[in-house]
């Protein structure tokens, strides 16, 4: 799914949405979602590969760097669109970021250290009053700047 587009349903969005989260997690961060595992002894009795892309249980060989600190091969999606804790793995710790809400709408800013010269920040909003969803939206506007809007 096109980030724009991905940004925009979240904005739209009327609640918590597991499809949304799935696609963050799979589509645009790059997480393992393939079927096809193996049982391995390589981590303890507990130890998984993924056939399709070298994913083990730890996270590694997926992606370049592997996945965040704690999160494995067969770890659920976390909640995007439902907790702050998920939507703020997302920010870079480096990013100063604020939230507001008033007269039923919330804003989010996320990157406002940023030099302006070389990065923008990225901005959210939910017209439901969602700052979970409205501080989502602008992490991934902050992640991606070629977002558009």
């Amino acid at each position: 799914m096109e980030i724009k587009s991905l940004i925009e349903r979240i904005e739209k969005s009327e609640g918590a949405d597991r499809e949304i989260d799935a696609l963050i997690y799979h589509d645009l961060l790059g997480f393992c979602r393939h079927a096809r595992k193996v049982k391995t002894g390589a981590q303890s009795d507990t130890g998984y590969d993924c056939l399709d892309c070298g994913a083990d249980s730890c996270g590694n060989k997926s992606r370049e760097g592997g996945y965040p600190a704690g999160q494995g091969l067969h770890d659920s999606v976390p909640r995007y669109t439902a907790s702050m804790d998920a939507v703020r793995s997302l920010i870079d710790p480096n990013d100063e970021w604020e939230l507001t809400t008033l007269y039923g709408v919330a804003r989010a800013t996320v990157g406002l250290n940023r030099d302006h010269q070389t990065s923008w920040p990225g901005y959210g909003e939910h017209k439901g009053g969602d700052p979970v969803r409205a501080l989502l939206s602008a992490a991934l506007k902050a992640r991606n700047p070629s977002h558009e809007g």
